[in-house]
């Protein structure tokens, strides 16, 4: 599970406590909302808020019976000889599907074309030619899969099928499950043409065809199993991996680091053929390193915590017949204003080919202390008309960072959920220590406290005149309450009416 599925399992797991499977239903034609947030901060901000929640609903969930019965039936479903198995006639689909459909072709607004005069780029001949759907029942709920991304409207249909069932009171929509041909749509949306159809390669009568076959194997639950088409093997030659130029080791030392900033460990590794590696976090507790624990479900490998670079050289792009290659992995650990302080090290684990030997190998990167940000970089400064002096500090902004691909190679972690990463998330907690300059010249100083119900640093008693006041905090004069601060001077200004 990856993007935001993946996302909503990882931080709902974490807020009830055990491992969590999230099954994505009729999101054909449905967005996540990130807030404005995006990338993998997007992503996160999605998490977080969906697994609030979730842990609602687990607290409110009741216990079903002890035992519920359950049945799985799979229904596989041949597509040969041809597109006449999802109901065309003959010529009136390409006969390996189509893609591309409508290209071209744009109706503001969308109005349903003639099915005869779509435009597809006709398909090679794919080596498998199965699909299949499978009716998931657990007691009185039921689950169907679909091999693509259902719409809304294909999902009520699943919903109206499964009501049928006896004994059944809810029944879910599950997408992108055992295969993929793209947008699973009704034909009349199909034929609205724009990007779903363009990406989906069987054509208008294919969401309502495998939506019929789901309808159908519901029918079967309770009765003998239909036979199950085999699927045909075609012969398969797997990729070569090539050997690394040496054994596996830290190529580059990690370095100390402030809160907010990242960690890196570069390693030489393995061919990724041979496996992805998993590079866990561990911190120094009593003298010992020990994993650490994001909560007491997930440990800190992968997420949205550490990030996965294959930097090799040569590359398989510019040499790929090379003998050998500098198997180079980069993971990224990037902290947060939160991060415990201490001595940390990033541990990779994975195997290797040298020399014709496969093995597997342990890479213990150096030790590396995080302390507090010095990194609140603005602040915003207002007096309210009963002279109350209000400040919002932030930190700098970390708005994610692209390289020369679009690849987000920085600024992976959502600081702030309710500020996006080009403002700067807010500071929280703490004091605010400065010097105000009034509109008529005079200056004093002031001490601002936090309050949490207003989400900024408050202080009373400020005198009320026309034009402009001047905050000054010099360094270290704001202290949040993890200990983080600011490295430079902070300067706002005001404008009172």
């Amino acid at each position: 599970s990856t993007d935001a599925p993946g996302a909503i399992e990882l931080f709902s797991s974490d807020e009830v406590g055990v491992p969590l499977v999230f099954l994505q239903g009729a999101a054909g034609d449905v967005s996540p909302d990130s807030a404005a947030h995006g990338d993998f901060q997007g992503t996160e901000y999605v998490g977080r808020a969906a697994a609030r929640k979730v842990l609602d609903a687990w607290e409110r969930a009741a216990p079903g019976p002890a035992a519920p019965r359950q049945t799985l039936l799979r229904y596989e479903l041949p597509l040969e000889p041809s597109r006449a198995a999802i109901g065309y006639a003959p010529g009136e689909f390409p006969e390996n599907g189509g893609a591309g459909c409508g290209l071209g072709e744009r109706h503001c607004p969308p109005v349903e074309v003639d099915p005869k005069s779509i435009v597809c780029i006709p398909l090679k001949r794919r080596p498998f030619r199965e699909t299949s759907v499978e009716a998931v029942q657990v007691g009185p709920v039921l689950l169907g899969t679909l091999p693509g991304e259902p719409t809304t409207a294909e999902g009520e249909k699943v919903k109206a099928a499964g009501a049928r069932v006896a004994g059944v009171t809810n029944v879910l929509t599950v997408g992108y499950a055992q295969d993929h041909f793209g947008y699973l749509l009704e034909e009349k949306d199909y034929l609205r043409l724009g990007y779903e159809p363009y990406v989906s390669p069987l054509g208008w009568r294919f969401g309502d065809f495998i939506e019929g076959r789901l309808e159908e194997a519901f029918g079967q639950l309770g009765t003998e199993s239909p036979p199950m088409a085999r699927p045909t093997t075609q012969p398969f030659t797997p990729r070569v991996n090539t050997p690394s130029e040496g054994p596996a080791r830290q190529l580059e030392a990690t370095r100390d680091l402030q809160r907010l900033e990242a960690a890196e460990l570069v390693f030489e590794g393995g061919d990724p053929g041979l496996g992805t590696p998993t590079v866990s976090l561990e911190r120094e507790v009593d003298g010992l390193f020990a994993p650490v624990r994001a909560s007491p479900v997930r440990w800190v490998e992968g997420g949205p915590d550490i990030v996965l670079f294959y930097e090799p050289s040569p590359s398989a792009v510019s040499a790929p017949a090379a003998q050998t290659r500098l198997q180079r992995w980069r993971a990224v650990w990037e902290t947060l204003a939160d991060t415990p302080l201490g001595r940390y090290r990033l541990v990779a684990r994975g195997r290797t080919l040298v020399g014709g030997e496969e093995s597997t190998y342990l890479v213990t990167g150096n030790a590396f202390t995080v302390s507090a940000s010095e990194a609140f970089a603005s602040a915003t400064v207002r007096v309210s008309p009963s002279g109350q002096l209000s400040v919002v500090a932030r930190l700098a902004p970390n708005p994610s960072v692209r390289d020369a691909t679009g690849t987000v190679v920085r600024n992976f972690r959502l600081r702030d959920e309710g500020a996006r990463g080009n403002e700067g998330a807010r500071a929280r907690g703490g004091v605010v220590r400065g010097v105000l300059t009034l509109p008529d010249g005079t200056a004093q100083s002031v001490e601002l406290t936090w309050d949490a119900a207003r989400s900024g640093y408050f202080a009373a008693g400020v005198p009320v005149q026309s034009g402009p006041y001047r905050l000054v905090v010099a360094p270290s004069g704001l202290q949040d309450d993890l200990g983080n601060t600011n490295r430079a001077e902070l300067v706002a200004q005001f404008v009172a009416p």
